[in-house]
């Protein structure tokens, strides 16, 4: 019990930094370029083709079961709206993620998705800079997106909702720890 009290309140003032520090969370977003993105992008609004692809597609792909795959629907766009490119992503990985999972695993994502922005934009970015825009993201999605859900969630009840919640929670809470949302100032508690 009292672990989850404590919990409670380290999340709390984690989101409240994020709160205090949104200003320069939106600078540092805002400084990288701004694309449309789905702004729901969950598996619940994704179809993925099952055949096997080869390296040689230069189609949309991406790795799942040590094989690649196809995109080949996202439905749903009602939300969508212009953003950094990231927040899919970050959205994405909230929910597809287990509650909890080492920090390493979301950050290749994050690699292997700037890899593929490159490449298929034709341009190059900073990797500190996409990482921190990646991170500032992930601070307003928690702000922004997983408030929304939850009051959903408080009248339909989610099975998959509260497990999104601790991974992305838990990623923000891991960054934290290891210093690596220093560009909103945080203060340690």
């Amino acid at each position: 019990m009292i672990y989850h009290v404590c919990h409670f309140f380290f999340r709390t003032r984690l989101v409240k930094s994020f709160i205090d520090n949104l200003d320069r969370v939106w600078q540092l977003i805002e400084s990288f370029p701004r694309t449309l993105v789905h702004y729901d992008f969950t598996p619940r609004n994704v179809c993925i083709r099952k055949r096997e692809m080869t390296m040689n597609d230069k189609q949309s792909k991406f790795i799942t079961e040590s094989k690649l795959r196809r995109v080949s629907c996202v439905y749903d766009w009602e939300m969508a709206t212009i953003h950094a490119p990231h927040h899919d992503v970050v959205e994405f990985l909230a929910f597809v993620l287990p509650a909890k999972s080492d920090i390493a695993v979301r950050t290749n994502f994050v690699l292997f998705y700037q890899e593929q922005l490159e490449t298929f934009s034709g341009r190059t970015f900073d990797s500190e800079q996409f990482m921190d825009v990646f991170n500032a993201v992930c601070c307003v999605y928690a702000l922004h997106q997983l408030s929304l859900k939850t009051i959903t969630h408080s009248v339909t009840r989610l099975p998959y909702f509260e497990r999104a919640v601790q991974s992305h929670m838990g990623f923000l809470e891991d960054l934290e720890a290891m210093g690596r949302l220093e560009f909103l100032n945080v203060k340690p508690f």
